[in-house]
């Protein structure tokens, strides 16, 4: 009998569906991801349009996201530090003066910072340029060519000594009281008022730079700026007047000039952004008479010295160098060499009464040596105590700041322990 041959309806069914199963997941696939691009195309499609057509603003950050970028430095920030980086730091200076052998003396200078660093001194004036009108160092400012001193010595070496120690270095300037400058830069000096080719003397037989030279004020001003390259953070521009000594009327000086006193104010003005502008500061040195509204006429100085543009003032409180007698507000100081701590509390009083918002950047020049040479004959033996008084009276004020003075730069330094 003939075997009929049965089908198998299963592995039909399994076939079929294998080959028809790929065909309707990829239709499915399909849909789903038309479905995904018509969502991402719609949510897109303003931003796109917003950038194309130039109107496109991000979206506002989260507030963690604000408060987070906010706690870090911007570029605008670091900006704003940088452009205020000139300005004052009124953090209290506690200087002292050193004379010109400090330049070139290592082993003085290394004894100096030794016992200055321990006493909490963090600021030296050197002097580079005198009354003498003598440059102190090795300058190659152009001008100063025919006025450095033989041999002088490179300015750096003791602003680097200095710096390394941790004292600031800061060197003073002696602008127009000027002897030398005048004879060997034509047209710099002081003239004659009758005859504009013959040097002015002063009683002292001293030529003056004239403070309305162009060429003078450019002098004065290379060497200060020179001074900042050397590493000199501080300029203490000294004798910025015209003559202090003599009859003023027998003076004479060339060109256009409103007033002395604003021949004065414009140089500093432009002095101290050169200062500035080669990264140091400007500190005026003034008298202390002229500190406490008694300057002396027609040297170019306003009643109000805290006028002056500076970055500081440094008033010259040394009693030795008062007038007997000099007048402060209602009070008459009779013998200020003798009484050094209430000479200084009467002076610093008066500029916190009248200056007050000058007090952090007032750098007064205090006395800590005996002067035997004092204008009355009448002096004082100076101790460490006296020192001390001089500093109390200033920090009573409210003046942190003060410029230790000995013209030998040998200091007692006990007196600040």
């Amino acid at each position: 009998m003939r075997r009929t041959r049965r089908r198998s309806h299963y592995s039909r069914i399994f076939r079929s569906r294998r080959r028809r199963g790929p065909g309707a997941l990829k239709v499915v696939v399909t849909i789903i991801l038309l479905a995904a691009l018509i969502f991402v195309g719609y949510s897109i499609s303003d931003p796109l349009i917003q950038l194309f057509s130039g109107n496109f603003k991000p979206a506002p950050a989260s507030s963690s996201e604000s408060s987070s970028s906010a706690a870090k430095p911007t570029s605008s920030s670091s900006s704003s530090e940088t452009s205020s980086s000139t300005e004052v730091n009124t953090a209290a200076i506690r200087g002292a003066y050193l004379p010109k052998s400090y330049l070139s003396n290592t082993a003085e200078l290394n004894e100096f910072i030794a016992q200055a660093k321990s006493a909490g001194i963090n600021l030296a004036v050197i002097d580079l340029k005198a009354e003498d009108g003598i440059v102190n160092y090795a300058s190659k400012v152009s001008e100063a060519k025919n006025t450095v001193a033989s041999g002088a010595p490179d300015a750096s070496a003791a602003a680097k000594a200095l710096s390394d120690a941790g004292i600031t270095p800061a060197a003073r300037i002696c602008a127009f009281e000027d002897p030398v400058a005048p004879k060997v830069l034509r047209g710099t000096g002081v003239m004659y008022y009758k005859n504009h080719s013959m040097n002015w003397i002063d009683p002292s037989g001293n030529r003056w730079l004239n403070p309305n030279s162009p060429q003078a004020q450019q002098y004065i001003t290379s060497l200060a700026t020179e001074a900042v390259s050397l590493g000199y953070k501080q300029i203490f521009i000294d004798a910025v007047t015209f003559p202090t000594k003599g009859n003023p009327d027998k003076t004479g000086y060339f060109g256009e000039m409103t007033s002395k006193e604003q021949v004065i104010s414009n140089y500093l003005a432009t002095l101290k952004q050169q200062v500035n502008a080669a990264g140091g500061k400007l500190t005026v040195i003034t008298t202390g008479a002229a500190a406490v509204g008694q300057a002396k006429q027609n040297i170019g100085w306003s009643q109000n010295i805290f006028a002056l543009s500076g970055d500081y003032i440094s008033p010259n409180f040394c009693p030795s160098l008062l007038d007997p007698g000099i007048q402060v507000g209602a009070a008459a100081i009779k013998n200020p060499d003798l009484t050094p701590g209430d000479t200084v509390n009467t002076l610093a009083q008066y500029i916190k009464e009248n200056n007050n918002s000058r007090l952090s950047t007032t750098v007064p020049i205090i006395q800590a040596y005996t002067n035997t040479k004092t204008k009355n004959g009448t002096y004082k033996q100076y101790t460490a105590d006296d020192i001390r008084a001089e500093i109390t009276a200033l920090n009573n004020a409210g003046i942190q700041s003060y410029i230790l003075y000995n013209p030998k730069g040998v200091y007692d330094f006990s007196s600040l322990k």
